[in-house]
């Protein structure tokens, strides 16, 4: 079980496509999403090992040096259907 957080204001527009993603690429992983909504609550659940990874915006001062960082680019809009 990979168990993902993500704050609140990524939920609706980052989250499904971050999904999609993920389940495109590893069809069999089960993402358990745990209820968690803040940048704060969820480094704190990150070092604690209670989540595998979280969408968050990093910190102003660059955040954790003990974290991997990565740039994430997602394109939450679809081209209409036909």
């Amino acid at each position: 079980m990979f168990r993902l957080g993500v704050i609140t204001s990524m939920q609706s527009d980052v989250l499904p496509v971050a999904l999609r993603t993920l389940r495109s690429r590893h069809p069999l992983l089960n993402v358990r999403i745990p209820p968690l909504n803040d940048s704060d609550e969820l480094l704190t659940e990150l070092r604690a090992g209670r989540i595998d990874a979280a969408l968050l915006v990093r910190p102003d001062n660059g955040g954790s040096t003990r974290m991997v960082w990565r740039e994430a680019a997602f394109n939450s809009h679809r081209s209409p259907q036909r």
